[in-house]
């Protein structure tokens, strides 16, 4: 019965493991951001990166009104600082900064509708500012 106990309190731990990770790293969340028609961009607030990696990382949770968007890295005055990357729903992608960023240095998320329309679609997330 004590070894049945020390299993399932493992288990229990490991399973508490994600959620406890992914509160010590850089994500921050983003809800109901607007993908604007006609290609306009939209950006999150600015993040002091945590570490000096080169890179961050997005994850893409909801869509309305669209299944794609297009997002890259931004300085702190929204100067694209990495290529373009396409997402759909419940992917994550690693953003490579083509602009070398040390810690501290501010940064954000550029985002836009993948597709052409007439109406504004949105995009809610997480993205790890590393």
């Amino acid at each position: 019965m004590k070894k049945f106990i020390i299993t399932n309190l493992l288990l229990l731990t490991l399973l508490s493991l994600p959620s406890t990770v992914s509160a010590l790293t850089g994500y921050r969340t983003y809800t109901n951001y607007n993908l604007y028609s006609a290609c306009y961009n939209n950006y999150t607030a600015k993040h002091a990166k945590e570490t000096d990696n080169q890179y961050i990382s997005n994850y893409v949770k909801k869509f309305t009104n669209t299944n794609k968007a297009t997002f890259w890295a931004a300085d702190g005055n929204s100067k694209k600082i990495s290529k373009t990357y396409d997402q759909q729903v419940y992917t994550t992608q690693k953003i490579n900064l083509t602009t070398k960023k040390n810690k501290g240095s501010n940064v954000r998320l550029g985002m836009e509708n993948y597709n052409q329309v007439a109406y504004t679609a949105t995009v809610s997330g997480e993205v790890d500012f590393r």
